[in-house]
């Protein structure tokens, strides 16, 4: 019997090439008194959800998000979507 340990989360982090390299070691080290040896299986998997699901994500964003420089990438994901936003961008008002 073995005693693994199995770290699994959820993210809504793209994993790019930058997360993949940083992950990445091809062979085993030992530094400053850390000694890997073992190795270890990372998966990564897209969870498929319902348009609807995505969309209510999107709108609440899109209303709570008050920096101008992610409003064309807001709308673009709206396009991709085809999704029209109900509410107005960056409409909800921060807490001071």
């Amino acid at each position: 019997m073995s005693n693994k340990k199995l770290i699994e989360f959820l993210t809504f982090r793209e994993i790019g090439q930058l997360e993949i390299s940083n992950l990445t070691q091809n062979n085993p080290s030992s530094f400053n008194s850390c000694v890997k040896i073992r190795k270890y299986k990372v998966i990564i998997e897209e969870i498929i959800e319902p348009r609807e699901v995505l969309c209510y994500r999107l709108e609440e964003l899109w209303i709570n998000e008050h920096n101008h420089h992610n409003y064309q990438a807001l709308k673009n994901e709206a396009e991709q979507l085809r999704y029209k936003f109900k509410g107005e961008f960056g409409s909800v008002k921060r807490e001071e």
